[in-house]
């Protein structure tokens, strides 16, 4: 009976770790596409559709119409927590190679390259037949309900450079209890075994 129990324990770990190394289908608790509540911009910003882009719908801006151009995603009536950040755009030559997200709340600024697609982090589903990929830009631990993304032309940019943006999530990080109590219960389940 004791070994079944360890048995059990050792496999549960050996699951949560493999999902964890594994990109995933993600329900996020929040996410703001352009044009909803809490999305804005600044600067001149042109729409596009297509089935490429979340929700079929993006907007960008040109680096020599508005370099100082910025959209925001801000969320608010947040859960407090710990909460993995995601964004995803559509990759294209014309793209600027430092895109830059500035996050609140302690994560600062990160910059990605446009021209390449979003690392395959996690899949979001969408109005789509097929979910679309986003690339984790950090994590964040919000302690006040709030937190902005702000997209913008980072140094690196150059004339004639693009300036895409799409969808930004939240997904929140569970505690690490569950772990926890699998490495501590391991242990003392094979020790009272060899008693």
């Amino acid at each position: 009976m004791k070994r079944t129990i360890a048995l059990t324990m050792l496999l549960a770990m050996v699951a949560l770790l493999a999902s964890s190394a594994q990109a995933a289908v993600i329900t996020p608790e929040y996410l703001i596409d352009n044009g909803d509540a809490g999305y804005s911009t600044t600067g001149t910003w042109t729409g596009y559709t297509s089935t490429n882009y979340f929700n079929t719908d993006n907007e960008s801006a040109a680096y020599n119409d508005a370099p100082t151009a910025t959209a925001t995603w801000a969320f608010t009536g947040v859960t407090n927590g710990t909460y993995d950040v995601y964004a995803i755009w559509r990759a294209h030559t014309n793209r600027t190679p430092d895109a830059v997200y500035t996050i609140t709340d302690g994560l600062g600024a990160v910059s990605v390259n446009q021209t390449l697609a979003p690392a395959q982090d996690v899949e979001i589903t969408d109005n789509q037949p097929a979910d679309l990929w986003f690339e984790k830009l950090g994590t964040v631990t919000i302690t006040d309900g709030t937190v902005d993304v702000v997209l913008s032309f980072g140094s690196g940019t150059q004339a004639n450079d693009v300036l895409m943006s799409d969808a930004v999530a939240l997904d929140l990080v569970p505690e690490p209890a569950t772990m926890t109590l699998l490495l501590l219960g391991l242990p003392l389940a094979l020790r009272r075994r060899r008693k």
